[in-house]
């Protein structure tokens, strides 16, 4: 600061005291608009980014805005700056004759974001701006990585809309919006498939579409259903509307090939099965016909019927054939009687059809193919109902008896008798009981025809055994008593 002092004016310019007065208030004057026009009473940010606008004030009011060039930036009445163009630009605000000033940059911005606009969840997409030197960030749905490079990776988390942003220094920024798409629902099925067969998958995510590599592996329809066609691994792949993917792995196991040596067995026989495919395990679905050896393959037969035979190897592939347990012979029971006599028949009969019938001693009592036995002579004779299957043989057996036909022989000793005569008759065939018809005589138990009258009688000698009763008869003349004779 200068002071000035009169004395000192005085000494140094003859100039009288008003024009010294006039100096000095000339060069305070001058001092105050020095002072002035180097301080920043202007307030606010000194950058703004182009397109974009930032807010000056001053503690002056009533003041003017302008911009020294309106081809980098404008401002408004009430200070408010827009970038038009990159550069620097001086912002004056003049009052009461005073003018204030300020320097403002116009900062580019990023020169713009690209790549794709969605990303399934879980999914990467990757994004960049050819301005180097930016910071990048998102909103809370993704997950961006980067540094403070011009290239990022976007990682899509939360399904929903969101922002990436890229930030300059300058604090100018791009923004870019981002749809997280969401993934299809689990895959649903058994994820597991033999050579031979399918298994179906689906998803609870409607609309999408199905795929599955490799191909020479095993095939999917458009319906989801999965046919294997080799072992090894196959990746099934759903695709929602939104081309969001959710995969599954299939194991293709291979089917075991056709169960060999199987034949029919009788219960208690056996027979082996094998199959080209090792390391499986052999199971029978009827126990109550069949056993199996679960290691060996080998079938015990237990009752006449069948039962399917599956063999199961890895991956639970399996094969069946079906195993058929024939029933033992059944001969049944003889029905009839047990006896018969020399020059009869009798008939046995048996429920069981199809057996042949036989007689050991066939000379004491035949049989014919319809089971009449003949009695030939007296003895015995086992009679057989053999019934004969592929399981072997088996017979009903009678024992029967062949009697003696009754015979009452010849009656002997026939001749007329007087009456109140005896006559003595006899027969050789021991055991028969004597009778007599009529009331011209009696016999007795001996066999003595006693006359009682004039005329005939006749006389029956009967025998009787198990066969039946014979007789024979002789008829006697009783002659009448004459006296005197």
């Amino acid at each position: 600061m200068i002071i000035l002092t009169k004395e000192r004016c005085s000494k140094m310019n003859p100039l009288s005291n008003r024009d010294g007065r006039l100096l000095f208030g000339g060069l305070l004057l001058m001092l105050l608009m020095f002072f002035n026009s180097n301080s920043y009473a202007i307030t606010g940010a000194t950058g703004v980014c182009l397109g974009n606008t930032t807010s000056l004030s001053d503690p002056s009011s009533g003041g003017v805005w302008s911009s020294s060039n309106a081809v980098v930036a404008t401002v408004s009445t009430s200070g408010v700056v827009t970038g038009v163009s990159v550069g620097t630009v001086t912002i004056s605000y003049v009052v009461a004759s005073v003018t204030e000033t300020i320097v403002v940059t116009v900062n580019p911005n990023p020169s713009g974001i690209g790549g794709a606009s969605s990303v399934c969840n879980g999914s990467s997409i990757t994004l960049s701006d050819f301005t180097a030197g930016g910071t990048w960030s998102g909103t809370a749905g993704v997950s961006v990585t980067g540094g403070t490079t011009n290239t990022t990776t976007v990682t899509g988390g939360t399904a929903g809309a969101n922002t990436v942003t890229y930030s300059l220094p300058t604090g100018c920024y791009a923004t870019y919006a981002v749809a997280v798409n969401a993934l299809p629902t689990s895959i649903l099925g058994t994820l597991g498939v033999c050579t031979t067969g399918s298994t179906f998958l689906s998803d609870a995510t409607t609309g999408g579409t199905w795929s599955i590599s490799p191909t020479g592996t095993a095939t999917v329809s458009p319906s989801g259903s999965v046919y294997g066609v080799s072992a090894g691994t196959a990746t099934v792949k759903y695709t929602g509307t939104n081309t969001c993917i959710i995969t599954a792995v299939v194991t293709v196991s291979t089917t075991p090939s056709s169960i060999t040596n199987n034949s029919a067995i009788c219960p208690a026989g056996s027979v082996t099965l094998s199959d080209a495919t090792s390391g499986g395990t052999w199971t029978s679905s009827n126990l109550s016909v069949g056993t199996i050896d679960p290691s060996a393959g080998t079938v015990t037969g237990i009752a006449a019927g069948t039962t399917g035979i599956t063999y199961t190897t890895g991956g639970g592939c399996s094969v069946t054939a079906i195993v058929t347990v024939n029933a033992s012979p059944n001969a049944g029971t003889l029905l009839g009687s047990g006896t018969v006599c020399t020059g009869s028949t009798t008939t046995l009969s048996n429920a069981i059809t199809g057996g042949v019938w036989s007689s050991t001693s066939p000379a004491i009592g035949s049989v014919s193919t319809s089971g009449v036995v003949r009695g030939l002579t007296v003895g015995t004779t086992t009679i057989s109902y053999t019934v004969t299957n592929v399981c072997g043989s088996v017979a009903a057996t009678t024992v029967m008896t062949v009697g003696l036909a009754a015979s009452a022989g010849t009656i002997t000793g026939n001749a007329p008798v007087c009456a109140g005569s005896v006559l003595v008759l006899s027969d050789a065939t021991a055991g028969g009981v004597w009778s007599a018809s009529g009331a011209a005589g009696t016999v007795d138990a001996s066999g003595n025809v006693t006359g009682i009258s004039g005329g005939t009688t006749t006389i029956y000698y009967t025998v009787t055994n198990s066969c039946g009763s014979a007789s024979a008869m002789a008829i006697v003349t009783v002659n009448p008593f004459t006296a005197g004779t």
